[in-house]
Formats: C-alpha cells, structure tokens, sequence
C-alpha cells in the first residue's frame, strides 16, 4: 500500500489580523494599514523558510525524521524573550509549520518543545519586526505603519535574526 501525504496549502491566514494587530499595538504601532498584514505575513513565510533550510541540513546528516529541541538549540537565537506572551494560536503556527516544512522534507516530524520554542521565536521575532518598523514610521513622522516600514525593518532583521 502506498502511503500518501496530505498537502497542506494556505495555512499562513491562521495567524490571522488580530493576533498580528495585537504584536503591532504593544510594539508601539496605534495605527496600522490594512496591507501591513499581508506583508508580515510573506515576511513570516520567507523567515521559516530559512530556518527549516537550515534545519533540513541538520536532521539529514543525523538521518532523523524528528526534530528536537537540540537541533534548534545550535543555532545562535537573537532577540527572543524567555517569557512567552501567547499572542498567537498553537494550532495555526503548527500547521504553518508543517505546511512549510513539507516543501524541503516531506515526512517530518515535530517534538512538542519545538514547536512552543518557534512559537516563542515567531512571537519575538514579530515584535521586534514591529518595533523596528515604528522606528521608521516614526523616522517619516506618520501615524500609521504601512507595508514600506515593515519591508524595510525585515530586511534590517533577517539577515541578524538568529
């Protein structure tokens, strides 16, 4: 018998306006155009995938089909609080992360802890893409974030993020 995989497809609307609107506001954002969320959301997409390339590497050489915490824990993690805030769902970043994981490996597994640590390490690394964005916005002297400002603050962050 042959065994099939299920294709998860557009997972990325499970982190939805409101769990990102509430990253937004604590980071210092009162005002945020409508178009912020679909630009965070690329911008989350484009950060796992350099993550799980890099992760992809490390369970092959240990022919595993789990990842562990420990896989995680060599690489350099920056800006991530110990204290997690809950802002997003469990269930709608896991399946964001397996559905993004299945294009570099199919038939991976995920331990519980890691999926809270990259949880954690989304939630961080959103408020700091926030708060990084405000200081642009605040540079041109606006009330409102717009896509621009997040686009700018990503490509700051993404090449020092972890």
């Amino acid at each position: 018998m042959v065994k099939t995989h299920k294709v998860l497809r557009d997972n990325i609307q499970g982190i939805n306006r409101y769990s990102l609107r509430r990253i937004a506001i604590e980071a210092g954002n009162p005002r945020v155009s409508g178009l912020v969320y679909e630009e965070v959301r690329s911008i989350i997409v484009a950060w796992l995938e350099e993550i799980f390339k890099l992760l992809v590497a490390v369970i092959e050489q240990r022919r595993a089909k789990t990842i562990k915490i420990r896989d995680i824990e060599l690489f350099n993690w920056k800006y991530i609080d110990k204290q997690p805030e809950n802002k997003l769902q469990k269930l709608p970043v896991e399946r964001l992360l397996r559905e993004v994981i299945q294009d570099y490996k199919t038939d991976v597994n995920f331990s519980s802890d890691v999926i809270d640590f990259l949880k954690i390490a989304l939630e961080s690394y959103l408020f700091t893409l926030f708060e990084k964005a405000s200081e642009y916005r605040k540079l041109e002297k606006r009330e409102t974030l717009f896509p621009g400002d997040v686009r700018k603050a990503s490509n700051d962050l993404l090449e020092c993020f972890f």
